[in-house]
């Protein structure tokens, strides 16, 4: 198993393998180098004077500068990622190109772009770490972080003034826990991520999913994050500092009214877009009977979050993009099921 190679102990000592931190530095080496692409074209061509004219990006911009957010003050929850813009020095201008006119808005860019990417890049180890776990070989897992780091919603949105990045990576973090049954881990990511991103708290019904005894333990370890979070969002709304967001009852109101408006191409295409054609190979393993009893359950979820995402009313794209822990092993599974019947077939001809 995975776990016997990560750690190889010397007495009481735990010594990592000198082929496990090779493996690691290869997964480094792919990650920065695909989220140093991504995060370049995002400072070259994002634009927030004219970027869906009312983008949460601009609202994570105010923040970040201590500007007063009006009504979006539900975003002010999502303190983690501007906390940390907040905290990191401004870079010297010297490292731009001369030509660079370098405005306090490109340098407050830059330093989301450089907190965003060191989000992406622990995510695709995290993501790597956790098909290693499920038992898929060290290409598949390479596979599977570069699916994941070239998928639309990362490559649109996660290295600009947004805080997806963090939501990603505590979401990976979690997983991770619950593929290694570790509920201290998972409660601490569960904590930290709900500041991330409120989105996080979605991780919980996929660890009740994945185990089958025991999830109660699961409940109590994510019960501490919750009652942390939640209280601390009703003291925000009792001050006015802040807000319900999606689960305002206006809010919730027109989500529901506007189910009908659903039914559109546009919408279809949002979800579609989210995965892309790796929709194909997910469901084509679910079809192949490939997929352990554990990973048939968490498909689950992916219909648990289209759900959320129709009745509350958030983007179906980046809703259900946060599937990514159950979609990418299935899609790993269904490409090399697909592969292994097409090059049996072929021997047989």
């Amino acid at each position: 198993m995975f776990t016997d190679s990560w750690l190889a102990r010397k007495g009481n000592a735990p010594v990592f393998q000198r082929e496990q931190l090779r493996e690691w530095v290869v997964v480094l080496v792919i990650a920065v180098t695909v989220t140093y692409s991504v995060m370049y074209t995002s400072l070259q061509y994002y634009n927030s004077d004219n970027y869906a004219g009312n983008s949460d990006s601009i609202v994570y911009l105010a923040l970040a500068r201590g500007e007063n957010i009006g009504t979006r003050r539900s975003k002010g929850a999502r303190v983690l990622t501007i906390l940390l813009v907040r905290m990191l020095p401004d870079p010297p201008s010297a490292i731009f190109n001369v030509r660079r006119d370098v405005t306090d808005e490109w340098i407050l860019k830059v330093k989301f772009a450089l907190v965003n990417s060191i989000f992406l890049v622990g995510t695709a180890w995290l993501i790597w770490v956790y098909l290693r776990r499920l038992s898929f070989s060290v290409s598949a897992a390479h596979l599977g972080m570069l699916l994941f780091l070239t998928s639309l919603s990362v490559v649109y949105a996660s290295t600009i003034p947004m805080v997806e990045a963090s939501s990603y990576f505590f979401l990976a973090l979690c997983a991770v826990a619950i593929a290694y049954r570790n509920r201290p881990l998972f409660a601490v990511a569960f904590l930290v991520g709900l500041f991330a991103k409120e989105s996080v708290a979605f991780i919980l019904p996929l660890a009740l999913l994945a185990v089958s005894e025991r999830r109660l333990s699961w409940i109590g370890a994510a019960l501490p994050g919750l009652v942390v979070y939640l209280g601390w969002r009703a003291w925000t709304v009792q001050s006015g500092s802040g807000d319900l967001g999606h689960l305002e009852p206006e809010h919730l109101k027109s989500a529901l009214t506007g189910i009908p408006n659903y039914l559109r191409f546009s919408i279809f295409m949002d979800l579609f877009a989210s995965f892309g054609l790796l929709w194909i190979p997910t469901f084509y393993a679910l079809h192949s009977g490939r997929l352990t009893r554990e990973l048939q359950r968490q498909y689950l979820w992916i219909a648990m979050l289209f759900l959320v995402a129709l009745l509350v009313g958030t983007g179906f794209g980046r809703t259900v993009f946060l599937a990514f822990p159950v979609v990418i092993p299935g899609a790993l599974i269904g490409i090399r099921e697909f592969w292994t019947r097409t090059r049996a077939q072929t021997e047989m001809a």
